[in-house]
Formats: structure tokens, sequence, C-alpha cells
């Protein structure tokens, strides 16, 4: 019997004489479930703990519900969400990640994980669609302070995306992404900082996109957004990437892609498109 229910975002806190839980809903997406509670297990089974692991249920299952709306249940973490404002939870936040990569990889074959399309693509298909919203920016009589800000940057931004995706060794990154699959190396790729809670150590939650990819690839993502608080001071973007690699070393290679990328306005583009249109208008199942 449940004592307490409060709603989180998409996701219900149970409190119960049992203990605190965390039920979370998914639609159609039993094989997901499944590929995360193998997923799961296979990293705590490695070594890292501070993932949360869904619970089985009386029956046996994963999940409960139907299989339009499925539902699982992890225990609840206690912890405040990483700021990437704050030096020390940023760092706290990278070695959570380097530890994270070192004990996910190696992972048994049974399960097939999700499929996302290459980072070339993404990019791609991220400057596309700020194109399209800058269009119609310009095009109206009227625009709100948002708008003119984005509009008087926008021909710029896409000048700069261009630039930079002439720049990047996507032949090197494929290379490195197929060895990623061979290896079976997780990423996470939603390394938003409300997906770190912190109390007495660093916990990684929400790992609905992760897949096999070239780890490397998450330091980025967290780089750019760590890099909008801090104002892309290079002193810092240099701290990340020494703090990660004395835990998980960064090959010469990883560390020129990542450059590579970060002269991409990727998040510039996401965030404008989101602001304007609504997630809606973003890639749901992509948050790079």
């Amino acid at each position: 019997m449940a004592e307490e229910i409060q709603m989180m975002n998409r996701l219900w806190s149970i409190r119960s004489p049992q203990g605190k839980w965390v039920i979370k809903p998914y639609k159609n997406s039993r094989p997901l479930i499944q590929w995360l509670s193998f997923l799961t297990s296979e990293i705590r089974g490695n070594g890292f703990k501070q993932i949360p692991n869904i619970l089985i249920n009386q029956h046996g299952l994963l999940w409960f519900g139907t299989d339009q709306s499925a539902y699982i249940v992890m225990p609840h973490i206690d912890g405040k969400k990483a700021n990437y404002a704050v030096k020390m939870d940023v760092e706290k936040a990278v070695k959570s990640l380097a530890v994270f990569h070192h004990h996910a990889g190696w992972i048994d074959d049974k399960q097939i994980p999700p499929f996302y399309p290459s980072l070339k693509k993404k990019l791609l298909h991220r400057m596309e669609q700020f194109e399209r919203v800058y269009q119609a920016i310009i095009m109206k009589e009227k625009k709100t302070d948002l708008e003119k800000m984005i509009g008087s940057l926008g021909k710029d931004m896409i000048k700069f995306a261009k630039e930079a995706l002439e720049l990047i060794s996507f032949s090197m990154l494929d290379q490195m992404q197929q060895e990623a699959l061979e290896n079976r190396l997780v990423a996470h790729r939603d390394l938003a900082s409300h997906n770190f809670l912190i109390n007495n150590q660093t916990w990684i939650i929400d790992l609905d996109l992760a897949s096999y990819e070239a780890q490397f690839l998450d330091l980025w993502q967290l780089l750019n957004r760590v890099m909008l608080e801090w104002e892309w001071d290079l002193a810092s973007f240099i701290r990340i990437e020494d703090v990660y690699h004395g835990i998980r070393k960064l090959q010469g290679r990883e560390k020129k892609i990542i450059r590579q990328l970060s002269l991409f306005p990727n998040d510039f583009f996401r965030e404008s498109i989101c602001l304007l249109y609504t997630s809606d208008a973003a890639d749901e199942e992509d948050s790079v």
C-alpha cells in the first residue's frame, strides 16, 4: 500500500512500507525495457553500481501494464541534480562518466541494442531543421525578442556549421564507431545535467538512449552542455578533458574529433528549435 505518491516530470515517486520507488511509463517499448534491464545488469555486474536497476515483479516480469503502456519500477535515489554551472558538480559528473565508460564495455551479445542514425546524419538533420526555423523567422514581419536574437545570429551559425562539417574527420569517426560496435562499448547518449544525481556518490540515471557507440561522444556532448554555462572558457574545457583522461585515457584521435565536433553549433541549434517550436520540433528520439 502506497503511503505517498508524487508526480515528477513524467515519473511517479511512491513511498511504501517497503521503501521509496520510482515508476516510469513506456509506450510500445517492451523490447527497450528488456534491453535496459539487460544493460543495467551487465554494467552493474562489471562493477559500476551507481545506476538504478529495474525491479522484477511478483510474476517474474520487468514491467506491469499492457503491451501498449508498460511501466517499470526502480529504487528511488535521493540526491540533487548536477548543476553544470558549479565546478564541483561538473567534476563529479565527469569522473562518474569516465568510470561508467570504464565498466560499460564488452557487454554480452545476448541482447540487441536500439539502432540510431550516424552522427553525421544527425548533425546534418539538426542544421536543416534550424535552417527552416531561421527562414521562417526572417520572413515574419513581427518578431518576438527571442526570434530577433536568433534571427540576428542564424546566418553566421549556419555558416559556422557548414565550415565545421568540412573539418570533421567523419571517416575516422566511422572507424571508431565500428570499433565500438565490435567491442560492444556503451555510450549513455543523454548527458543532461539532471541525469546525474549527487549524494555521497554520483549516480547516472536514464539509460533510455544508451546504445553501442564511441564513448568519447558522451564526453563531447557533456562538454558542449557545460561550456554553455562557462562561456566556452578554454581552460575549463581542458580541465574537463584532463579529469576524464585521469580515469579513462583519451586517445589522440578522440581529442581531435572532440575539438572538431565542438566547432559545430549543435546546442545553439537544438535550444533554438526547442525554445521556438517546443520539443516536438526537435528530435525526441535523440538528444544529441
